[in-house]
């Protein structure tokens, strides 16, 4: 018969933040988790309790993740997963399978070590043969820079958003929280709110039920221009609580104005002084047209404000 909650045995800890969230009454789930004792019971689990984590399944109307908690004394219950605020979990295994795990884990690290230092390593190189080969002047050395530095960012977020392993993450609290997005059964998912107005990135990392447990925030300078990739790189950082890298703080400014760009007006003596619009070409002699305008503007009346071009959706 097919386990329709999904249940998996764990271990791990965790505090009781929200007691309305418990399922006193779900017999059914506590059957076939092997705790039928995690219901009907007299003596209550309270807000603030330390709890060990000891199942962990699936509602099956509306898939939010259950645990059943026990406390030292043996008080046991059934929370959903806003109600608690874990502090870190794990699946419970034997000693044999951790061995195994152990082999396997030293085993991807070991790939991931070599994958990862053989992308910094061809990093590395474009950015020394930017620096050493100018074909086309140095006013194009800080764009070709930046490229690869975008694109980048861009890799990085897919690896830290497909990794397969825990990751201990600081919640809201500042306690550490158990982190796996990418698994059979995800608790977690980052959402990434984009504001090109005020020129920020939130990374919003949330148990799959809703809830928000975690954030990081990314600013863009007044005088730098705005990118979203690397906002969601910055931001995804400091919302698992890792160090920023220093590339990533210190992008160089796009010199070349490409098709999608957001630009700014800055010719004081024309009435579109102060105007944002959006490149739709640029021709040889270096004149741009704009998607909102019919005419054309010069390279000096104008900067780029943001470069992130496509969907905020990608």
């Amino acid at each position: 018969m097919t386990n329709k909650f999904d249940i998996t045995k764990v271990n791990g800890k965790a505090t009781v933040i929200d007691i309305g969230h418990s399922y006193p009454n779900f017999s059914s789930f506590a059957g076939a988790a092997g705790h039928p004792d995690a219901v009907n019971r007299t003596e209550l689990i309270n807000n603030g309790e330390d709890v060990n984590l000891l199942v962990r399944g699936r509602h099956p109307d509306d898939n939010g993740v259950l645990y059943v908690v026990a406390t030292k004394d043996g008080r046991k219950a059934i929370f959903g997963c806003r109600g608690l605020s874990i502090k870190y979990e794990m699946p419970e295994i034997t000693y044999d399978e951790a061995i195994k795990n152990a082999e396997k884990a030293i085993e991807v690290l070991r790939q991931a070590a070599y994958a990862e230092g053989y992308a910094q390593g061809k990093f590395d190189a474009e950015m020394e043969r930017v620096a050493t080969v100018a074909p086309k002047g140095p006013k194009e050395l800080p764009q070709e820079k930046r490229d690869l530095i975008i694109e980048q960012a861009k890799q990085d977020v897919k690896r830290l958003l497909g990794e397969s392993r825990i990751r201990m993450v600081p919640n809201l609290c500042g306690e550490l929280e158990s982190f796996y997005p990418n698994c059979t059964y995800p608790r977690d998912e980052v959402e990434f709110v984009i504001n090109r107005e005020k020129r920020t990135v939130v990374a919003l990392i949330k148990y799959v039920a809703g809830k928000v447990w975690a954030k990081g925030i990314a600013k863009c300078a007044p005088d730098d221009c705005f990118n979203k990739h690397i906002g969601k790189v910055i931001a995804l950082h400091r919302a698992l609580g890792l160090e920023v890298p220093g590339k990533y703080l210190n992008v160089p400014q796009p010199k070349k104005v490409r098709e999608g760009d957001k630009i700014k007006f800055i010719a004081p003596d024309h009435t579109f002084d102060g105007r944002i619009e959006t490149v739709c070409g640029v021709d040889e002699d270096g004149a741009i047209w704009t998607k909102e305008s019919s005419g054309w503007v010069g390279e000096g009346d104008c900067e780029i404000i943001d470069d992130s071009k496509g969907d905020d959706r990608e």
